[in-house]
């Protein structure tokens, strides 16, 4: 069957004011939280919504099981509001991977990474991870320093080779 974009679009529009019930989108998105049980903390200044972090009680379970090891990273400009998200990504005994929580911030700031890590060690139950593994933003790595200051913080390799990549395309023809 054959479906084109507008087909989906359309259909969603359709939809949206069945789906929110007459609720705002972020009062429909807080009552759907709530009835999931996902845990969830709101940095709220002035009535605006700065941070949200997300998790699910199953993710939850999966980290306070295997508090080892977790990935960090912010995906950017994949909203309509350009918030970054922070994904916090877990590593079991079987080497695969789960993702623990999700947590919008307001901007890239020491102070923003600071209160979602603070969420995050509660989420562990003020335990600390062994080891962090973080691309190369400044501000995140300052946070991890001041939350966890005796956990092992690691680049990712990943981030690593196509920084190189980067460089070598400038410096090399081919």
């Amino acid at each position: 069957n054959l479906v084109s974009l507008n087909t989906l679009y359309n259909y969603k529009n359709q939809a949206r004011p069945q789906y929110l019930d007459g609720k705002s989108p972020i009062d429909a998105l807080f009552f759907e939280i709530q009835k999931l049980n996902f845990h969830h903390q709101i940095l709220n200044e002035n009535g605006q919504i700065m941070s949200l972090f997300i998790a699910h009680p199953g993710s939850i379970r999966l980290a306070l099981s295997f508090p080892t090891t977790f990935l960090m990273d912010c995906t950017y400009k994949t909203n309509k509001f350009n918030m970054p998200l922070l994904h916090i990504v877990g590593i079991n005994s079987l080497n695969r991977s789960f993702s623990v929580a999700f947590c919008f911030l307001s901007q890239e700031k020491k102070d923003n990474y600071v209160w979602a890590l603070q969420e995050f060690c509660k989420l562990l139950n003020d335990q600390h991870p062994k080891v962090l593994v973080t691309d190369k933003e400044q501000a995140l790595i300052n946070a991890i320093e001041e939350v966890f200051p005796d956990t092992t913080h690691l680049l990712c390799h990943w981030h690593i080779f196509k920084n190189i990549q980067l460089q070598c395309r400038k410096n090399f023809k081919s």
